[in-house]
């Protein structure tokens, strides 16, 4: 138990390096993609761990109808 919340504990680490290292080049829809979760959990991982915003892709917002 203490192991898996250990590895956990430093996936989020490793994760928010990630961000913080490569921010300027990232979007949600890439990081939805790269951790296999929904745009909502990559906003509240941002959130939560007060990261930069990333911009949405123009994909993302031509599907809401936005463009």
């Amino acid at each position: 138990m203490q192991k898996a919340v250990k590895c956990e504990a430093e996936e989020i680490q490793e994760r928010m390096r990630f961000v913080k290292n490569n921010y300027k080049s990232l979007t949600v829809k890439r990081l939805k993609i790269l951790w296999g979760v929904n745009s909502l959990n990559v906003y509240q991982f941002l959130r939560q761990y007060d990261l930069p915003w990333l911009p949405i892709d123009e994909l993302t917002i031509k599907q809401r109808g936005r463009i």
